[in-house]
């Protein structure tokens, strides 16, 4: 209200316009601290894992740095799973960024991997939440992989608390969100990383439909 009652060329004008701009940032902080408690509307819609995964990579294509390959790797059949989709391309999105985001100026390859791992191979050790267990006999699951600067094990540990970077200021809320999202979807997440050795992030999904190829266990 005060912009449109004021002349572009008046002093108090660019205050206004970055208090509008700081209005904006916070708002969608709230948004992602919402994500992050799960306290957003879910619309699930039962899809195959691969489907949302290509229809996200078509769309991205443009913004994928120049020097970074996505190598796709799916089991067939891809998993059914009851998602919400809105949220599972939030999901790819903070996923996919902080991969090649690790991974500087560097050439590399960031691997995406869609299979259903059995209950009994589902690492505890990194995994999130902290209480979550497994309570199917089998999940979907959606694996990152990058060859980026890994880190060391007691930042795994903090990666998924909101705010908490090892970047720059003013982000931090990437892996908070992917936690909130799949903490909603009754998931969990396990991290693997090591000092320059890249990291892996394992989302596990409960599935909608029993898949009755083999397991594809990464």
């Amino acid at each position: 209200m005060a912009i449109q009652g004021m002349s572009p060329t008046q002093t108090e004008t660019p205050y206004i316009s970055d208090a509008q701009k700081a209005a904006y940032r916070a708002a969608e902080v709230g948004r992602l601290m919402l994500t992050y408690l799960g306290q957003i509307p879910i619309r699930r819609t039962c899809l195959e894992l691969k489907t949302i995964c290509d229809d996200f990579l078509n769309t991205i294509t443009p913004l994928i740095p120049k020097h970074v390959t996505i190598q796709k790797r799916y089991l067939n059949p891809s998993p059914l799973i009851d998602v919400d989709v809105s949220l599972m391309r939030l999901l790819l999105t903070h996923l996919l960024t902080n991969a090649w985001e690790s991974m500087g100026a560097d050439k590399g390859v960031i691997d995406l991997v869609v299979g259903v791992l059995p209950a009994v191979q589902i690492s505890s050790v990194h995994a999130f939440p902290i209480e979550w267990r497994p309570k199917d006999d089998a999940y979907a699951f959606l694996e990152i992989r990058d060859g980026g600067c890994g880190m060391e094990t007691d930042l795994i540990t903090r990666i998924c608390d909101p705010f908490f970077s090892t970047k720059f200021t003013g982000r931090g809320m990437g892996l908070a969100v992917v936690l909130g999202i799949v903490r909603s979807h009754n998931g969990g997440i396990v991290v693997k990383s090591q000092p320059n050795a890249g990291t892996t992030i394992q989302v596990l999904l409960p599935m909608c439909s029993t898949v009755t190829s083999p397991f594809f266990v990464s």
